[in-house]
């Protein structure tokens, strides 16, 4: 009876999502064809659609949160980074809340605005249908193991501690494997960043951009194992609270150090999967523990845009930003400036609606074919590799607008730069993916699953920042990153196995 509430239960839920997408489509054609084309009446639609981005976004949480009995976990963090990016000036517009200096609309009209704020709510809503259209119901077993004679118990915490141990292993395999090329790669961004400011790591200063050389291009790779090895370690060690506390100190030094060089978007990912480390593996974050995670990450939020303001003065030091966030602090609302920043991530979206279909023709679908050819290395075959020509899309539309730094890249740009407005179908797809995946663990998992607990936060440090980027920053970490470590970890497990 049960398992047939939840199924009802869900098959509610994605109808009445379904006709929320319904509604947006109705709004769009009274916008197109029965709104006023005023500048006051563009003003009131853009907040009409503002808030219902926020009716759709709360409506998103409280029926995941209705399906899974949890607001704290991996597919709600992801959504809400999902909404901030792509639709936050619109949800700080309702209230007038919007930084004049970060403003979108100081730089595009209030009807590209607008059709920009359409398609983005079709694409996010469209993406939590596809997450409840494959959403797993919850395990009804308590999160403590019952420890009792019982064989079938004991088995079960005998498999537990081997596979922490394998996690162990890969965990200091991959440490070991990935710490030259970290503290290499580390040293000589913040050497750049510090000393010539952010700009100059993208190359954006200079007439030609130097090739990184062999030694640097390994270095980098190798690198990208550093903060899932951290990750291994913290699982495998999670009783031992003195080894779990270097761990994190380790993680905490590298959150330092990418605020400081003007990186925030791993920062705030390692800090996200930091939270949702201690939810899932040493204790779940409930009741009063929830207000103060969200005091901590408000003020953590808030220094965003002093990260922003600074980072491309040179010579620079961690004093001269808690010196302007101080004297900022009070001044100005710093959390709103943040959430006006990123959500100017929503200007991709109208970047690519004014080229395409007038400038250039519809990708169709070439973009995600050639993302998964990102799985194959350049090995000499191509001059540009055919998943850095067609599917990386920041580069694409720098080039097209002529711009000379980098504008960024959204999924739902992507959406719309392959299909128009029907793109926001893929979303369904693409949502599916990370419903399916996010719903496959909880607060219990790490005592039944340690491997698929240890495994979905990598993908979600891996993949978090895709809300702000193209299909290669899902497929690049899915291949190299993730599936490779799922493996490992499932063959040292078959070897400790049988050494017993």
């Amino acid at each position: 009876m049960k398992r047939l509430d939840f199924s009802r239960k869900k098959i509610i839920y994605v109808n009445i999502t379904i006709l929320f997408l319904i509604f947006i489509v109705i709004m769009k054609f009274e916008y197109n064809y029965l709104g006023n084309k005023s500048y006051d009446s563009q003003i009131f639609w853009m907040k009409v659609f503002g808030g219902i981005g926020w009716l759709t976004l709360i409506w998103s949480l409280l029926t995941w949160k209705s399906l899974r009995g949890e607001l704290i976990c991996l597919y709600t963090f992801y959504l809400v980074a999902f909404y901030f990016f792509t639709f936050g000036q619109s949800l700080l517009i309702v209230f007038n809340l919007v930084s004049d200096s970060r403003n979108l609309l100081n730089r595009v009209t209030t009807n590209q605005l607008i059709e920009a704020q359409i398609f983005s709510l079709l694409c996010l809503v469209a993406f939590h249908v596809g997450a409840l259209m494959v959403c797993k119901k919850p395990p009804l077993e308590p999160p403590k193991i019952i420890k009792n004679s019982s064989n079938k118990i004991i088995d079960q915490i005998r498999k537990q501690e081997i596979m922490l141990e394998a996690i162990k292993w890969i965990g200091i395999l991959l440490l070991i494997f990935s710490l030259p090329g970290f503290i290499y790669d580390s040293v000589n961004t913040f050497k750049t960043a510090i000393t010539e400011g952010y700009r100059a790591l993208y190359g954006y200063d200079d007439i030609y951009t130097i090739r990184p050389s062999l030694i640097s291009r390994i270095f980098s790779y190798t690198s990208s194992y550093f903060l899932p090895a951290l990750i291994c370690l913290f699982i495998a060690y999670k009783e031992k609270i003195s080894v779990r506390t270097w761990v994190l100190l380790l993680m905490m030094i590298h959150i330092f150090n990418s605020f400081l060089i003007g990186g925030r978007g791993k920062a705030t990912t390692l800090i996200l999967t930091i939270i949702l480390l201690f939810h899932y593996c040493i204790k779940p974050i409930k009741g009063k523990k929830i207000i103060l995670y969200g005091f901590l990450f408000y003020l953590i939020f808030s220094f965003f845009p002093i990260v922003a303001d600074m980072r491309n003065l040179s010579n620079r030091t961690f004093m001269d930003y808690i010196s302007v966030f101080t004297e900022s602090f009070g001044k100005q609302n710093l959390f709103f400036e943040a959430l006006s920043e990123i959500g100017w991530t929503m200007y991709p979206l109208v970047g690519v609606m004014m080229l395409v279909p007038d400038r250039y023709p519809f990708f169709a679908g070439k973009s995600y074919f050639f993302a998964l050819t990102s799985i194959f290395p350049n090995l000499n075959f191509w001059d540009i590799h055919p998943a850095q020509k067609y599917a990386a899309g920041g580069p694409w539309l720098m080039e097209a607008l002529n711009m000379s730094y980098g504008p960024g890249f959204t999924l739902i740009a992507d959406a719309y730069r392959n299909f128009g407005w029907y793109g926001f179908l893929v979303l369904i797809g693409i949502g599916a993916f990370f419903g399916g995946l996010y719903s496959s663990v909880d607060t219990v998992t790490i005592h039944r699953r340690p491997d698929l607990i240890c495994v979905m936060l990598i993908f979600f440090y891996s993949t978090l920042m895709s809300v702000r980027g193209d299909n290669l920053y899902i497929v690049r970490p899915l291949f190299y990153i993730v599936i490779p470590i799922y493996l490992l970890i499932h063959l040292i497990n078959i070897y400790l196995k049988k050494r017993i």
